[in-house]
């Protein structure tokens, strides 16, 4: 339930704010989410973590030739608490999970 709020906020506050790197976070996040099976056998990460990182860079080159030559919306500085958020939010869970 966090990780899927976290991507929500994510992509939406990405979007807002100009910012193509916080999308495509949202967006691995999403995905940890959707493909959320445990690892084994053959997925020791789990499965769906490679179509997670291919979507995402993806995204990330499809955006840098949207626009060429042309200089990109300036970015929003508000951008960055969704991933300061994230970070805390993680370290909880990890911190949690290890007890």
């Amino acid at each position: 339930m966090v990780s899927g709020a976290l991507a929500v906020a994510k992509i939406t506050v990405g979007l807002a704010g100009h910012s193509t790197a916080v999308v495509a976070d949202g967006l691995e996040s999403a995905g940890d989410v959707l493909a959320a099976k445990l690892p084994g056998g053959e997925h020791p990460y789990g499965h769906g973590r490679s179509e997670t990182l291919a979507a995402t860079g993806v995204l990330i080159s499809a955006a840098s030739f949207e626009h060429p030559g042309q200089p990109r919306l300036p970015l929003a500085a508000f951008v960055v608490w969704p991933l300061a958020v994230s970070a805390l939010a993680k370290a909880g869970l990890a911190s949690f999970k290890f007890r």
